[in-house]
């Protein structure tokens, strides 16, 4: 799962984890975005991938045999249309390919899993209807997280950068910590807000936007937030994929 990637690359048992930050259908993986504010990793590349779900089937198995398909929540709600129009019922994974191995292991016909091609191949399954996902043009922003920070070098005009903070409990905190990413030069692209779970009704912030944040102007910036913010962190810096 997520949380077992990321701790896997902080025990230092891996150099690189590689997880979802949203989806283009389903929206952002809340829990991803909880080890961004909470972890020590670092997010040093971001990269769009298209997804294409498939429903994965014991060999010989028809489509009205199925009475439930089982995979991770996001694939769930990517391919909601195609299950409700059948009536399937739907059971929660740890992830995609751990569900094609289920329906393997179980053997039983009337369960299905919604997977990749790839992992049919890997578990002996057929594929029953290919690219159930709702839309045609599913994508899927993945981060590249490590223990350290990389700085891009050189004058780039491509750069983005993702913070996340909490705001003081004062009457129009956040308002002033966005004018200040504003007055600074920096355009943001995202502003997403997260229940934090051992304080009730309370929420941190998560913030992507454009340019270059290892500067003096940065710099000035992260100082001028720290009068509003708490728990502000520079999560990383990357190059825009073209």
């Amino acid at each position: 799962d997520f949380t077992s990637a990321y701790n896997a690359v902080v025990a230092g048992e891996c150099d690189l984890a590689v997880l979802p930050l949203e989806n283009s259908s389903a929206g952002e993986v809340g829990a991803v975005t909880d080890l961004l504010f909470s972890g020590p990793l670092y997010v040093n590349r971001v990269y769009d991938l298209t997804v294409t779900h498939d429903l994965l089937t014991l060999p010989g198995v028809r489509i009205d045999e199925i009475k439930r398909v089982i995979s991770h929540p996001q694939a769930l709600g990517q391919c909601a249309d195609y299950i409700r129009e059948r009536g399937f019922e739907t059971v929660e994974y740890s992830n995609t390919a751990r569900a094609a191995e289920k329906v393997a292991e179980l053997g039983d016909r009337s369960t299905a899993a919604i997977a990749s091609e790839e992992a049919a191949n890997i578990y002996g399954l057929e594929i029953a209807a290919r690219a159930i996902n709702g839309e045609a043009n599913n994508t899927t922003r993945f981060a590249v997280l490590s223990s350290a920070r990389n700085v891009p070098s050189g004058n780039r005009s491509d750069l983005r950068f993702i913070l996340t903070f909490t705001v003081r409990n004062e009457a129009g905190s956040l308002a002033r910590a966005i004018d200040v990413i504003g007055k600074h030069g920096y355009n943001m692209l995202s502003l997403r807000s997260r229940p934090m779970k051992e304080l009730l009704w309370q929420y941190y912030f998560y913030v992507e936007a454009e340019g270059n944040i290892d500067t003096e102007k940065g710099a000035d910036m992260i100082a001028a937030l720290a009068e509003y913010c708490d728990d502000l962190r520079v999560v990383g810096s990357y190059i825009k994929d073209n």
